[in-house]
């Protein structure tokens, strides 16, 4: 198990992203996004997939206890395929990815962007 860790950076106006990397293994598991104040999410994963990696992105009010987020349409935000976005509304305090299986040998960037309002 790894701690991937990356600076939250605040790109423009109302816009922050964090870019986790790499996540290679079961276990492996991000820094909080601390974003609460910009709810809307636009979430990409990609990389070299190997090992069959899953991973989810988790949400929670106290930063102890974190569950599956999941996307506008009420489907668990869970990638496991190259190149996938998503989009949803995660207003909660902690936002983290984390990957729930994988054997090694991926290599798997999570990008995250909050920003505060839903753009067009």
């Amino acid at each position: 198990m790894s701690t991937i860790t990356a600076p939250q950076v605040r790109t423009g106006d109302g816009v922050y992203k964090i870019a986790w990397s790499p996540f290679v293994a079961q276990n492996d598991v991000s820094n909080d996004l601390r974003a609460a104040n910009y709810p809307y999410k636009h979430i990409t994963y990609r990389g070299t997939i190997a090992g069959t990696p899953t991973v989810v992105i988790e949400v929670s009010d106290d930063g102890v206890n974190y569950v599956t987020a999941e996307d506008d349409g009420g489907s668990p935000l869970t990638f496991s395929t190259v190149a996938a976005v998503a989009t949803a509304f995660l207003p909660s305090q902690y936002v983290r990815a984390r990957c729930t299986l994988g054997t090694g040998g991926a290599s798997i960037e999570v990008i995250v962007v909050s920003y505060s309002a839903q753009k067009a």
